[in-house]
């Protein structure tokens, strides 16, 4: 039996509609995801090793603050910039800086948030290195 002439092209609209619909859902998803993450993001965290100290504040206004201290050298590191979330990435722009050499004004970075509870948030770093924070 012979499929009718407008078969095919029913079958790629139905295709289309099919994909069209299952992208828009991912990203409301995402953006469902993302609002949840920024509400609980917010807050001051902390990271230490045998070798740093950093303690994060993220204000619900989009800017952040960062001191880490180098324990091999005691020496102090300050950072301030703008923060917002976007496809489960959090995105960091530097506004202030004192090590402008190694991280300057203006340097954008992304971290993928891989876990974020009340006590813990956990991201990965563009090179791959993944970090565990403690809400203070």
């Amino acid at each position: 039996m012979q499929k009718p002439i407008g078969a095919p092209c029913l079958q790629l609209v139905v295709c289309s509609l099919v994909l069209a619909w299952v992208l828009i859902g991912c990203k409301e998803n995402h953006s469902k995801n993302d609002t949840i993450l920024r509400q609980n993001i917010t807050g001051t965290w902390t990271y230490s090793t045998n070798s740093t100290e950093c303690r994060i504040v993220i204000n619900p206004s989009g800017v952040f603050s960062t001191v880490a201290t180098n324990m091999n050298v005691p020496k102090e590191f300050i950072y301030e910039g703008k923060w917002k979330v976007l496809d489960n990435f959090m995105i960091v722009t530097l506004t202030k800086t004192s090590q402008p050499k190694f991280e300057p004004v203006g340097r954008i970075e992304r971290f993928q948030i891989i876990r974020l509870t009340k006590t813990e948030l956990i991201y990965q770093e563009e090179d791959g290195q993944v970090i565990s924070l403690t809400r203070e």
